[in-house]
């Protein structure tokens, strides 16, 4: 009788360690799912951030092409566009704007328009922006048409 009491004894024993292994493994499980979960969310948030500031510094550097554009057009009455290439390339920092003058010779033609097109890309973010101009045909006045961030 003493050595059944035993055996059933450490049974009861065995069957707690086993209950208490389970119940650590789940609690593992949900703890590692939960942290994983969180890690997800957190590189993804900070992909977005990093996203949207690379999206606005091109559009800067775009913007920061055409006005270096704008400046030579209007100081150089002859200005005939970026020679010998068909672009320009302005530097904005460590950034690059590549820009396109269409229809340059313009602002010695009175009534004309003249395109200006710039590409920026920091990271995987590119951005372009378009400006139209018009040459006043009485005051040979440049004027802008329109500026805009355009798609590729």
């Amino acid at each position: 009788m003493k050595s059944n009491l035993l055996t059933t004894h450490y049974l009861l024993l065995a069957r707690k360690g086993q209950a208490a292994l389970t119940l650590v493994l789940v609690v593992g499980a949900i703890v590692l799912i939960a942290g994983l979960t969180l890690l997800f969310l957190l590189i993804s948030f900070t992909n977005s951030t990093y996203g949207l500031r690379a999206a606005n510094r091109a559009l800067a550097v775009a913007t920061a092409g055409v006005e270096d554009m704008l400046i030579r057009i209007v100081r150089d009455v002859s200005f005939s566009g970026c020679t010998p290439q068909p672009t320009c390339t302005v530097m904005v920092g460590n950034d690059t704007a590549t820009v396109t003058v269409t229809n340059a010779y313009a602002t010695t033609t009175p009534g004309s328009t003249i395109t200006i097109d710039s590409e920026a890309g920091v990271l995987t973010a590119r951005r372009k922006v378009r400006v139209v101009l018009s040459v006043d045909a009485a005051t040979g006045r440049i004027n802008t048409v329109s500026w805009g961030q355009v798609s590729f």
